[in-house]
């Protein structure tokens, strides 16, 4: 207690954005070309690693008997674990034959991203809406502000041709630019309803604002920073829905929660939204001093548009899987 009012403080590290990656994808052609033909095979391997996390100090406090207020800083930074924030390396190996001269041509790119560095904060209110005996009606809202991050990326280039087994040429690359990337704002509302001390549901509703999501060069030049192309046309804006339930299954010395949620989840795309739908499901323990919890989450799109992720003129589908544990130490 400060002042006469009840606040809670918080010290966090979260991982707010994991770059791991592995894709891997074939291409060929066939043509003729001054009456001889022509044959293309292309292989092209991706790989990301790496991410960027945030120390977070937060707090919250009971400014009226059933309005509680929040706030939390995240501090964006990649020094803690690796001297870099993320990685990206491309392998492009093409083989063929134009008439009768075989050819193979082999490109390694590799992108370090490195000094991510940034600042944000969220702002949340909490408000019991409505309350009888054990049944209790609760509405929330979050608004996380946007921010500009600056980083570096050092892109090495190395290539060679062959024509018949011969050398014909050979080349290596090393150049570093920094930019800067302006995330968006969004915002967020949210009911919670407890049915009695063990059952719960919850729904909220986000809103992103993608359409401010831009990418700044060395020279200025402003792009939207998806695909390959580094279009300057605008991300539209996306609206997520979510909803959950928790049951408290009571022990004498421990409770035990079960979990579980689906959602609506659009990401940003060079056209229109990407639909992403998904469930998640969970369980842990509490006891007096420590919770322990974990959960799955499965998230699926259907023709997802390959031209976000640089592979133009390619469609796939996502299937994606996480899993999910944390601690948490009552004091």
């Amino acid at each position: 207690r400060v002042f006469g009012k009840n606040l809670v403080a918080a010290l966090n590290y979260q991982q707010i954005y994991d770059f791991h990656s592995d894709i891997r994808y074939k291409q060929s052609e066939e043509a003729v070309f001054g009456n001889k033909p022509y044959r293309l095979n292309s292989d092209t391997v991706f790989n990301s690693q790496g991410g960027v996390g945030a120390l977070t100090p937060a707090l919250s406090g009971l400014i009226m008997p059933k309005l509680a207020l929040g706030v939390a800083v995240n501090f964006y930074t990649d020094e803690f674990f690796d001297n870099y924030a993320w990685k990206e390396t491309y392998k492009l190996i093409d083989d063929g034959h134009w008439g009768t001269k075989s050819f193979t041509e082999t490109s390694n790119i590799d992108n370090t991203y490195k000094n991510f560095q940034a600042v944000n904060a969220a702002v949340g209110v909490l408000w019991d809406v409505w309350e009888k005996e054990d049944k209790r009606l609760t509405f929330g809202a979050v608004y996380k502000t946007p921010y500009t991050a600056g980083m570096d990326r050092i892109t090495e280039t190395k290539s060679e041709r062959l024509e018949m087994g011969r050398l014909l040429y050979e080349t290596n690359l090393r150049i570093r630019n920094h930019f800067e990337t302006a995330y968006p704002m969004s915002l967020g509302a949210g009911l919670g309803f407890r049915y009695n001390d063990a059952l719960s549901f919850s729904s909220d509703v986000t809103w992103t604002d993608w359409s401010e999501w831009k990418q700044t060069d060395e020279n200025g030049v402003k792009v939207t920073p998806l695909g390959s192309t580094r279009t300057n046309t605008n991300a539209n804006d996306t609206y997520s829905i979510k909803c959950g339930s928790e049951y408290l299954i009571f022990g004498k010395k421990v409770i035990v929660p079960v979990r579980g949620g689906v959602f609506y989840d659009p990401r940003p795309s060079l056209r229109d939204p990407t639909d992403v739908y998904g469930f998640s499901v969970g369980s842990g323990i509490t006891f007096k001093r420590f919770s322990l919890d974990g959960a799955y989450q499965f998230r699926w799109a259907n023709n997802v548009d390959g031209e976000d992720i640089g592979l133009s003129g390619t469609h796939y589908d996502l299937k994606e899987h996480m899993f999910l544990t944390s601690v948490i130490v009552y004091f």
